[in-house]
């Protein structure tokens, strides 16, 4: 990235599959100063939309925010709803897959039936 004023270029960070840049361009009509170099062996597709697309489809980022809050209220409410809840307070249901990774139960919260959970037990060193 150029910082403004500067001829360097500083590096940002690196991205793995599955992971996005580009989100801020989508807020407002400021020029990004950002080069991305996709430096792959095996290569690398990127998805691409534009901003007029993506408001069509999803909506504008204030609007999205606005209908969903951001992603740190959500799980800090998660966070917070779950802080004192132990292994012990689970009660299992029933087992809905093994796999090589481990187990996965249904379990719900002793004396709240209203809910349930999936719980993926394995083991640390994996």
């Amino acid at each position: 990235m150029k910082h403004p004023g500067s001829p360097e270029e500083k590096h940002i960070r690196y991205l793995e599959k599955g992971e996005f840049f580009g989100e801020k361009a989508l807020q407002g009509e400021d020029i990004r100063t950002a080069n991305i170099i996709s430096d792959d062996p095996d290569g690398v597709t990127c998805l691409v939309i534009d901003r007029e697309s993506f408001n069509q489809l999803i909506g504008t980022l204030d609007e999205i925010k606005q209908r969903y809050g951001t992603v740190d209220n959500s799980r800090r409410k998660l966070n917070e709803e779950f802080t004192n809840i132990k292994l012990t307070d689970l009660r299992k249901i029933a087992t809905l897959g093994v796999g090589g990774f481990g187990r996965v139960e249904l379990v719900q919260i002793a004396g709240d039936s209203s809910r349930s959970f999936a719980l993926k037990q394995m083991k640390k060193s994996q």
